[in-house]
């Protein structure tokens, strides 16, 4: 079986097709946990730090020689070229404006805040939408 990264965009469908690769990969897989770090830490730089800990633990994983990966992590064409030449990168997009509706739906429900605009149309001039609105290409 060929080795895979499966790079998780948030909010395109991928919780159970990453389920169902963990299940077929059972003996050989690892999952790129989030971590939410220093919550007293500006929003921008704690989700940096983050990521920068998740592409760390992507190159262990690859260097280890586990057979599937899967994470809310970026993608890294040095990686692809180099230590992972051997992996399959696959991931699940979805439409942008339906994946960034989803997403603005997903945090009002699961990570209230009372900074961030009760609307959606309010939403849409603030830097977090912007942020939203870029993920595919803050991803690839």
């Amino acid at each position: 079986m060929r080795r895979i990264i499966y790079i998780h965009v948030p909010k395109c469908g991928g919780s159970s097709f990453g389920a169902a690769l963990r299940l077929r990969y059972f003996l050989s897989q690892a999952v790129i946990n989030l971590d939410p770090g220093d919550t007293d830490q500006p929003a921008a730089p704690r989700m940096l730090a983050d990521y920068a800990r998740r592409q760390a633990q992507l190159h262990r994983l690859v260097a280890r020689g586990t057979r599937m990966i899967s994470g809310h992590v970026q993608y890294d064409p040095a990686l692809h070229a180099g230590a992972a030449k051997d992996y399959a990168f696959v991931t699940l997009l979805r439409d942008p404006v339906a994946r960034f509706v989803s997403h603005y739906n997903y945090l009002q429900r699961c990570h209230p805040s009372p900074s961030r605009p009760a609307t959606l149309a309010a939403f849409l001039d603030t830097p977090d939408a912007v942020r939203l609105a870029s993920q595919y290409l803050f991803y690839f």
